[in-house]
């Protein structure tokens, strides 16, 4: 109970930086500066014994490298630098 909590909390908090692309993937355009309040965010949310959170910077190069695969597609008016894997 408490860990679907925690859960939606930090899904909440993610999808206002961006969008869910899986169950516990977010894509985000983020500044440097929106990095780190995020991060300062999300370590007020989680319990740092058994949460783990990665955030993938990307770099444009590695932007234009993605393959989507599916139905899927990279909308070319959301075009994101930041992977966030959660929980």
């Amino acid at each position: 109970m408490v860990q679907s909590i925690i859960l939606n909390k930090v899904a909440e908090l993610l999808e206002g930086y961006g969008r869910r692309i899986q169950f516990s993937v977010f894509e985000a355009r983020l500044e440097t500066y929106q990095v780190e309040q995020l991060g300062d965010r999300l370590q007020r949310r989680i319990k740092r014994s058994g949460d783990h959170i990665r955030i993938y910077p990307l770099s444009r190069p590695t932007e234009a490298r993605i393959l989507v695969l599916g139905s899927g597609q990279i909308p070319v008016e959301f075009p994101f630098s930041t992977v966030v894997g959660a929980l």
